[in-house]
């Protein structure tokens, strides 16, 4: 009967470092994804802003 009680007991915290780590990795994986959204979004409306200007400046010369 001690046998069978102490040998369960590594398995929970096993499972719990692996749900934990698989927590982690999604974690992450969300904030990168974040980022590059972030990071498009950034570059898209830089891109859209320098194209204004450029716009505004030829039409200011004209």
């Amino acid at each position: 009967m001690a046998a069978s009680r102490s040998s369960p007991s590594p398995l929970p915290g096993l499972v719990g470092g692996v749900i934990a780590a698989f927590v982690l990795l999604l974690l992450v994986r969300v904030l990168i994804g974040a980022v590059f959204a972030l990071t498009k979004v950034i570059v898209i409306l830089g891109a859209l802003a320098i194209g204004l200007s450029l716009y505004l400046r030829a039409k200011r010369s004209r």
